[in-house]
């Protein structure tokens, strides 16, 4: 429970505290409305009887207006008063458990978008280190379980103040009445739940389908977190993200409260009841029960209440032991996230003239993978860098989209001194040996990131052309409206690379990388794709293009050639 307390700030906003402090008031309310819903029956049955404890307490002017009613007219008005008072009870205390509800799908959703950003901004490698498995879990799972743990605290709280009242009551008497009630109770919670099986069903299926299509989400934000860092669409993919989470938890939220229903139809249904024995054996059995009657329904009542009451406490005490767990695998990632949430925002656009790593180093791991090197662009270079395999080419990349940072060494933006390549706003585009798509349009794939009703078709259909790409639309194989297929399962590799080229281009970038973009391609798709990336550098002579090959022989067209062995970056070529 402490640690609950202790870290409860993390996981709230400002709008949460305001919500969960009415909800807490709530807790005494709830308890309060039972008490009430317990205690009024005996009432009018100790004031009908005209004996016994509420009786000889009530106020005098009440005991004034009893005595003045007949017997008909008593038990029609306090008939009436009692369904009344109860449809009220139930009414608000329905309400509040809604609100419950409400802020618990609040509560998860700020949790899980706190993880969410938390992957965007650990960085590229430390998310990659993170396995699919680990991260469907803590954003679909324990994000929900540690909300839920917040909010069965409360519940405890709740359950063990009402709880202190009844327990005192429940052990006072018996009665065979009592089993007549349980029996009846049982059976109509029998028929509910056949009622409702059919709802529940379809909301289950339409549960396992949103958390389907979250998962995919998930998949797609982790095989494109180098194409979103670079593109800077962290914002987009949160908000698409956003979506399907919300839809999932309004769907889990009609669920839980459907669940809650039978509870309060069968406490009627139990009021209901108890009236029409006592009105029985009033009338037909004609039995007196004036010592007995409102000590035998005030336990009854208090029966029906405390033994379920006891049951889901000791559940919800279990259940805190294994949610705590949950809280603190969360609560990592929330820190993290306190921690980071004053970072310095991107500053305004900055044209690439010159861009500069110097004297730099960076290990991954325990291994070296550059020590002391240095590297430069200027404004119109086609660069080549080319070594075998596992050198480091790759790595030289994701610290030129700031994807990764450089252990030491100086960084130097049109001369200038910079800490962090991402930290400022610079048109980089970027083209990867295995490019990935989202399942959608050809058109949203090459607009990547921008909203549906903004992107620029006309843009769009222009690359189109660019990148050879117009004869598959004219030829209706493939049109801008297409959809791609699940990670562009629908399409070549050739067009695959075909589209991330456009990609690149779409936002027009001053600097362009394409990490062995023609790998995974035949001779001839390999020479088609290195003759277009030639096109475009001679088309837009001020665009900074950097091409990575294994193969020497693909970059002769470089005016700047760097071999990239040994932990080293030779410029081995410069005209």
């Amino acid at each position: 429970m402490l640690h609950f307390i202790k870290n409860l700030d993390l996981f709230l906003d400002k709008k949460l505290k305001i919500q969960l402090i009415f909800y807490s008031v709530c807790l005494f309310i709830i308890p309060l409305l039972e008490t009430i819903g317990i205690s009024i029956i005996p009432i009018f049955i100790s004031l009908y009887l005209k004996e016994g404890f509420f009786y000889d307490n009530s106020p005098i002017y009440i005991i004034d207006t009893i005595n003045n009613l007949d017997v008909n007219k008593f038990l029609m008005l306090s008939f009436l008063i009692i369904m009344i008072i109860f449809f009220l009870k139930n009414l608000i205390i329905i309400l509040i458990h809604r609100f419950h509800l409400l802020i618990s799908k609040s509560l998860t959703s700020k949790t899980t978008i706190s993880v969410v950003r938390d992957f965007f901004d650990k960085g590229y490698l430390n998310f990659k280190d993170i396995t699919i498995g680990q991260k469907l879990r803590d954003i679909t799972i324990e994000t929900k379980n540690s909300s839920k743990s917040i909010m069965n605290y409360l519940s405890i709280c709740q359950d063990s103040i009402f709880i202190i009242f009844i327990l005192t009551l429940l052990f006072t008497a018996s009665s065979s009445a009592s089993v007549f009630i349980i029996s009846i109770l049982i059976i109509i919670s029998i028929l509910l739940f056949f009622s409702y099986s059919a709802l529940m069903k379809k909301l289950s299926i339409a549960l396992i389908s949103s958390r389907k299509i979250l998962f995919n989400k998930v998949l797609e934000i982790s095989n494109l977190m180098r194409e979103i860092k670079v593109f800077k669409k962290e914002d987009f993919f949160i908000g698409e993200f956003n979506k399907e989470l919300n839809k999932l938890l309004s769907r889990d939220f009609k669920k839980l409260f459907l669940l809650s229903m039978p509870k309060h139809i069968t406490e009627i249904a139990a009021v209901f009841l108890i009236l029409l024995i006592i009105v029985n054996d009033i009338f037909f059995n004609k039995l007196n029960f004036q010592t007995v009657i409102p000590q035998l329904t005030l336990v009854i009542i208090a029966s029906l209440k405390a033994i379920p009451l006891i049951n889901a406490l000791l559940v919800k005490v279990s259940l805190a032991k294994s949610l705590k767990i949950s809280n603190k695998v969360i609560l990592k990632y929330l820190k993290r996230e306190t921690n980071i949430s004053k970072k310095i925002k991107i500053k305004k656009y900055t044209q690439i003239e010159t861009l500069k790593l110097e004297n730099f180093s960076f290990r991954y791991k325990k291994k070296v993978i550059f020590k002391n090197q240095n590297f430069s662009l200027r404004r119109g270079d086609f660069v080549g860098i080319y070594g075998p395999s596992g050198e480091g080419k790759s790595t030289l990349l994701d610290i030129l989209i700031g994807a990764i940072k450089i252990d030491k060494g100086s960084i130097y933006l049109n001369k200038k001194k910079i800490d962090d390549i991402d930290k400022v706003n610079l048109k980089i585009s970027f083209a990867s040996q295995n490019p990935k798509l989202i399942n959608a349009s050809l058109k949203e794939n090459i607009a990547f990131g921008q909203e549906l009703e903004k992107i620029d078709v006309k843009k769009v259909k222009s690359l189109v052309n660019m990148v050879g790409l117009n004869r598959n639309v004219s030829s209706k194989k493939i049109g801008i409206n297409s959809n791609v297929g699940d990670d562009g399962n629908k399409l070549s590799g050739g067009q695959i690379q075909r589209i991330a080229i456009a990609r690149a281009l779409y936002n027009e970038p001053e600097l362009i990388i394409f990490d062995e973009p023609t790998s995974s391609l035949d001779k001839s798709n390999e020479k088609i794709i290195f003759d277009l990336i030639k096109k475009i550098f001679k088309n837009k002579k001020n665009m900074i293009i950097v091409y990575v090959s294994h193969s020497f022989s693909l970059i002769k067209k470089a005016n700047k050639k760097y071999l990239v062995k040994n932990q080293k970056i030779t410029l081995v070529q410069q005209r």
